[in-house]
């Protein structure tokens, strides 16, 4: 995910910074708070580009005729940026979420994260944006599919990226004016892949797999725990043997 290990990024004596930045913005009214998050999140991907991708708008269209999506001269909004869409009209786009490529999901990020932010406050039987978001942003092991999509999305970010992706994230998870459960769901998100140190991140290893895809260390805790297994194994091989009982 990033060019260089984790710890030589920045120097230890100021602390993490994405924490030193969560901090910095929920110390401040929640107003200002989330002024300066909308910033981060526009200073990080101002120069992420659409390389080529279908539009939100030929997506949705495609989905809706049941076709697969095609960028070009039939896609009058190839060259739209991310930050041209609506709030409103990106909550109707929320559903394509699931269905974008690394790299259309790369480039609208920032526009659903920013929308989502406009929506916080609303209950969710009048948006399903934030919570949208909010799923496509938490990892999931039991789906290996689903878990390699999520992977290459999120390791597709640059160090900045990923900072205001957290930072987002905290401030759903402190945000004591929405429902509840969105931030239960930022801090799932958080606990399951954002919150960790790299080394601590589930990963994409490619293996000897007989199908031939990537095998996803989805618990990295189990490494720890291979050794204890291995000797558990060993233990119950051998209560199980029989038992030859010599005879006077």
């Amino acid at each position: 995910m990033y060019d260089q290990p984790l710890g030589e990024q920045f120097d230890n004596t100021l602390g993490d910074p994405i924490e030193l930045s969560h901090q910095a913005i929920t110390s401040s009214t929640p107003a200002t708070a989330a002024e300066a998050l909308r910033a981060r999140i526009k200073a990080a991907f101002a120069d992420v580009a659409a390389a080529g991708e279908p539009s939100l708008d030929a997506l949705q269209r495609a989905a809706e005729a049941d076709v697969e999506a095609t960028s070009g001269a039939n896609d009058p909004g190839t060259s739209r940026h991310w930050s041209d869409y609506a709030t409103d009209e990106l909550d109707g786009y929320a559903g394509l979420l699931p269905m974008l490529s690394v790299a259309s999901w790369r480039f609208h990020l920032p526009a659903f994260l920013l929308a989502s932010l406009e929506k916080l406050s609303q209950p969710v039987w009048e948006t399903g944006l934030p919570g949208a978001v909010l799923f496509n942003l938490t990892y999931a092991a039991d789906d290996r599919v689903w878990s390699r999509k999520l992977l290459d999305r999120f390791q597709s970010l640059d160090a900045p990226q990923t900072a205001a992706v957290c930072a987002f994230l905290e401030f759903v998870s402190d945000n004591p004016h929405q429902e509840p459960l969105r931030g239960l769901d930022a801090e799932k998100a958080l606990r399951r892949y954002w919150r960790l140190q790299e080394r601590a991140q589930p990963t994409i290893a490619v293996g000897a797999a007989t199908d031939g895809r990537a095998q996803i260390d989805a618990a990295p805790a189990r490494s720890r725990n291979a050794g204890k297994t291995k000797t558990l194994g060993a233990l119950m091989s051998v209560l199980r043997a029989p038992v030859n009982v010599a005879r006077a």
